[in-house]
């Protein structure tokens, strides 16, 4: 569990701070437009669903992607408890530069808890844990979002290139107000050539 990881504890019970404060700036009185409608947030890498908890609460409508199973039962389950069924919803798959693949994930049971990566892309080898191995099917932004988001979050442990890529069509067409992107310096590392995209 999340809270018996002494690695993991300090960032679960502070959140951090900076980042709630700016998604909080950015969402806040901007959920709900003048028309009445609901803005949306693009979750990417929602884990445990604290940031689509607090865009949801805001008035946001909420797209959340969580692809590890253990993740997403608690992703659900806060959002069940908070009664959000109906402003998130929660889908199962790895956002990618390719749609329609089985991707492989490799999921530590310790260390820094709540971290997966393709391919087991940052995960430290150094910390001794058992990994689980799964395959999720993967989809591209452009496909599955054919609208105006007031915010991006991106969060997927070194594949943010490969999200960003698959995002290009939608960046081209739509309105992204905000993009908020933890980046990683070993995804980068291993990413083929990415073409920038300017709009």
């Amino acid at each position: 569990m999340p809270w018996e990881d002494q690695g993991h504890v300090g960032p679960i019970r502070f959140l951090q701070a900076k980042d709630v404060q700016i998604m909080y700036t950015l969402m806040k009185d901007r959920c709900i437009k003048k028309d009445g409608s609901r803005a949306l947030f693009v979750d990417v890498g929602a884990n445990f669903g604290w940031y689509s908890i607090m865009a949801a609460r805001l008035g946001c409508r909420v797209i959340g992607y969580e692809p590890v199973p253990l993740f997403r039962s608690f992703y659900t389950f806060s959002t069940h408890i908070n009664d959000l069924t109906g402003l998130i919803n929660i889908r199962p798959k790895v956002v990618s530069h390719e749609g329609n693949k089985t991707m492989k994930m490799m999921v530590p049971s310790n260390g820094v808890w709540g971290t997966a990566g393709i391919d087991g892309l940052n995960i430290d080898n150094a910390i001794e844990a058992s990994k689980e191995e799964i395959e999720v099917p993967s989809v591209r932004l452009e496909d599955e979002i054919k609208e105006d988001e007031l915010l991006m979050k991106i969060d997927v442990e070194g594949w943010e290139w490969g999200v960003i890529q698959g995002a290009e069509g939608l960046l081209r067409k739509f309105e992204v107000q905000n993009i908020i992107m933890e980046y990683s310096l070993a995804g980068l590392a291993r990413k083929p050539k990415l073409r920038l995209v300017q709009t």
